[in-house]
């Protein structure tokens, strides 16, 4: 049976081996759509900026002046029904509404001012309308676009306005916001990703971070199109001329281009290729299995067959959902399996590589099994993200547990380990340790959603102080937490369960980084890179102080 086993670990391997040539081809092809869309739209947005208009300063003027800084799209603002009626000569009909009711029927917003439409497109800019969905009228989106030529369109509200789309504009999606009907209009091949900063940022923001919010979402997020607003305060004008320039000569420094931002091209892996690399992620969760029990290899080969065969028809008729499942199963098993496959009789530091090099097998099957242009753009992305930061350390804090047990080869062993868990005496010091991890660990837990815990000011000076250092931060969990456990527990040379579970967090982390596909590759290699280096440099400094201590313990 070993020598079976055996085998079958071999075969294994190889087709890990064979899934990581395919989703290396893949990733190429994504890098290749990454590379191919470097221009960024700078749009302004005309209301914020008409503060600055005065008898001496017209609107043509400031349009004219944004022009020349590289701006050549304006967002436009809905006019509401009070305002067309208070601004326009035209005769408008009120419907008959309860006098209650007027007030939210003159607040209406019933499309865009023909002076503000004339002044853009006499500028030679082009014209973005920010649509909203109306409550009270019945008024279209189509009705409201008219024959305005319109390339993309930014929607305001919780609630987005249904848009033909045989109309062909490109959808804005801005970031960090949840707008209800957005999927229904929205598809891979119109959608922009927009980042904007809203006034009350701007105000308690330095130069130098508002500069850096956008060229990260640029860089980090695959951005195309940064809304800008201006800044308020005494010199408004020329701060907000300053920060244009500063804007424009960073992208052009980091090798973007200034223009109309298009959507990434129509991307999306054949269906054999993402089979092929389903096979090198099933094979990694059968060599976790085995880690467990002791399978017969007549058994492990009926269970590998039904779970290729099932990632088959799952990738045929619900692509996304497998890609999803597949992805999770790939980001909790390759880094358990980077740890618990630790050997002590090689150097701190090859180990340490060689470690890491799990992880990377299971960062470029995610690369692989998540592609395709919706990914990019996040109107699809990887699921499970508490599950992946949990399932690594649990499973490698029982496994170093019960590494004596393991693998088990028979019901009666099963029984035999439950009944015995179940039975165990706790000492209540023990009790009040798991208290205190369930805290730290709903703590950690919570850090992985964005905004779920507010970040304190000296971390963000901190990160702040990293990205300009490294040009790309590394995480803070890899260079703090997980890999100067990884050299401690490398040091310590022995399976201790707690150094185990923290050592798995700079694993999990860096698989962590690429579920992010709408986050450039070159740009999650950087970070990944960084965080090895830095990270094994504070590992060594835990480590020395580790060997002290225990000279000092020994004398």
């Amino acid at each position: 049976m070993e020598a079976g086993l055996e085998k079958m670990r071999r075969m294994l391997i190889l087709l890990i081996v064979v899934a990581l040539f395919c989703a290396v081809a893949v990733g190429y092809q994504r890098l290749l759509c990454e590379q191919n869309n470097n221009t960024v739209e700078l749009v302004a947005d005309f209301r914020a900026f008409s503060q600055f208009i005065s008898t001496d300063f017209s609107a043509l003027d400031l349009l004219a002046q944004l022009k020349r800084l590289g701006i050549d799209s304006a967002a436009l603002t809905e006019w509401t029904l009070g305002e067309k009626i208070a601004l326009s000569d035209a005769r408008v009909e009120l419907p008959s509404v309860l006098p209650q009711d007027l007030p939210d029927l003159l607040a209406e917003p019933v499309g865009f001012n023909p002076a503000e439409i004339e002044a853009v497109l006499a500028a030679g800019m082009r014209v973005v309308p920010r649509l909203e969905s109306n409550q009270l009228l019945e008024i279209t989106a189509a009705d409201k676009l008219g024959s305005l030529p319109v390339h993309l369109v930014i929607f305001n509200g919780e609630t987005v306005p249904n848009i033909p789309k045989e109309m062909g504009v490109n959808i804005g999606l801005v970031e960090f916001t949840n707008q209800k009907g957005l999927a229904s209009i929205a598809t891979a091949e119109n959608s922009i990703r927009v980042h904007g900063i809203n006034a009350h940022e701007l105000e308690v923001l330095s130069f130098d971070r508002i500069i850096s919010r956008y060229i990260r979402a640029v860089r980090e997020r695959n951005v195309r199109v940064l809304y800008l607003r201006p800044l308020a305060g005494e010199n408004g004008w020329e701060r907000s001329v300053e920060l244009i320039k500063r804007l424009t000569a960073e992208l052009s420094a980091r090798g973007y281009k200034v223009g109309r931002a298009e959507p990434f091209p129509m991307w999306q892996p054949s269906r054999i290729a993402l089979w092929v690399i389903s096979l090198g992620i099933i094979a990694g969760a059968s060599l976790l299995l085995l880690k467990w029990v002791d399978v017969e290899p007549e058994w492990m080969f009926v269970i590998f067959l039904l779970s290729s065969a099932a990632s088959w028809l799952v990738l045929g008729s619900r692509t996304i959902l497998a890609q999803q499942i597949l992805a999770l199963a790939a980001a909790v098993v390759f880094p358990t399996l980077a740890v618990v496959e630790i050997e002590f009789n090689s150097r701190v530091g090859r180990q340490f590589l060689w470690t890491a090099s799990w992880s990377a097998v299971g960062l470029l099957l995610i690369i692989g099994i998540l592609s395709s242009t919706e990914y990019l753009v996040k109107l699809t992305e990887f699921r499970g993200v508490k599950i992946m930061h949990l399932a690594p350390m649990v499973l490698v804090f029982v496994m170093s547990l019960l590494e004596a047990k393991l693998p088990l080869r028979s019901r009666d062993e099963l029984k035999q380990l439950v009944s015995r868990v179940y039975n165990a005496s706790i000492p209540v010091k023990y009790l009040l340790l798991l208290a205190v991890c369930a805290v730290v660990g709903a703590v950690y837990v919570l850090r992985t959603a964005n905004f779920t815990l507010p970040i304190p000011k000296l971390e963000t000076a901190v990160r702040e102080g990293l990205e300009q250092l490294f040009t790309v931060r590394p995480r803070f969990k890899e260079i703090f937490i997980g890999h100067p456990a990884l050299v401690l527990l490398l040091t310590v040379r022995k399976r201790n369960p707690i150094l185990m579970s923290l050592a798995v967090i700079g694993q999990l982390s860096i698989v962590n980084t690429f579920t992010h596909i709408h986050t450039p590759i070159i740009i999650s290699v950087i970070r990944t890179v960084n965080g090895l280096i830095i990270g094994y440099a504070v590992g060594w400094v835990f480590s020395l102080v580790y060997r002290q201590w225990k000279e000092e313990r020994g004398r």
